[in-house]
C-alpha cells in the first residue's frame, strides 16, 4: 500500500511539473506580447506596432509549419517573419517522423481555430485604438510645425503618447480577457505537442523556446 501511494505521488508530481513547464512557456509568449514595442525607432514617424501588437506565437496555424507560405498569402515577408520569430522554428529543428509531422499539423490547425475569435478582437482593438492615438500624434505634429512645441518637447510628448498607447492596448487586452483566451489555446497546443514529441525532442524544443 505504501509503495502504491509513493508511486501515485511521484506520478502526480511529474504531471504537475510538466504542466508548470508548459505554463512557463505560455507565460513567456504572453510576456513577449505584453512588452511589444512600437516601431520604427524614430518616434516622429507615428503610432504603429509589428503585427498589430500580437506576438508571433499567437498568430500561428498549420500553414506556418510548411516550408513556404500558401499561394493565397499576400505578404510573404510578414509570413516568414511570423514563422521565423515563433516557436515553429523550434519544431522545425527537430527530426520528426511523418506521423509526428501530421500530428503537429493537426494540433496547429486546432490552435488556429481555438484562438481565431480572440485574434480578431485583438486586431479590432488595435485598429480602433491606433486610429484614436494617431489623431493625437498628428495634432502634435501640427503643434511642432507651427512652433507651439519645440523639437525636444515634440519628441518627449510623442514618446509619452507611444508609451500610453502601448499601456492602454495591454489594459484593453486584459480587460477583455484576451490574455486568458490566447494563453489557454496555446497551453492546449503545448500539451498536444508534449504528447506528440519524444522526451528528447520535447526537452530540445523547450530549450529552444526558452532561448527565443
Amino acid at each position: 500500500m505504501m509503495l502504491a501511494s509513493c508511486q501515485k505521488e511521484q506520478s502526480f508530481d511529474q504531471a504537475v511539473s510538466e504542466d508548470d513547464q508548459i505554463n512557463l512557456l505560455v507565460d513567456q509568449s504572453w510576456n513577449r506580447m505584453a512588452s511589444e514595442e512600437l516601431f520604427p525607432e524614430n518616434p516622429s514617424l507615428g503610432i504603429d506596432m509589428l503585427n498589430e501588437g500580437i506576438a508571433a506565437d499567437f498568430l500561428l496555424d498549420e500553414t506556418y509549419f510548411e516550408a513556404a507560405p500558401p499561394t493565397n498569402t499576400t505578404n510573404h515577408t510578414i509570413w516568414y517573419s511570423i514563422r521565423d520569430h515563433s516557436f515553429i522554428q523550434c519544431l522545425r529543428g527537430l527530426q520528426l517522423s511523418e506521423e509526428q509531422t501530421e500530428g503537429i499539423r493537426q494540433s496547429l490547425g486546432g490552435y488556429g481555430s481555438c484562438k481565431e475569435d480572440a485574434i480578431k478582437r485583438a486586431r479590432q482593438i488595435y485598429r480602433e485604438l491606433r486610429s484614436e492615438y494617431q489623431q493625437e500624434f498628428l495634432r502634435l505634429v501640427d503643434a511642432y510645425r507651427n512652433g507651439t512645441l519645440t523639437k525636444s518637447e515634440f519628441r518627449q510628448k510623442v514618446a509619452e503618447l507611444r508609451s500610453d498607447f502601448r499601456n492602454e492596448l495591454q489594459r484593453l487586452h486584459l480587460h477583455e480577457r484576451l490574455d486568458e483566451a490566447l494563453k489557454n489555446c496555446l497551453h492546449d497546443c503545448m500539451r498536444d505537442l508534449h504528447g506528440i514529441l519524444t522526451d528528447r525532442q520535447w526537452n530540445a524544443f523547450v530549450d529552444c523556446y526558452r532561448s527565443m
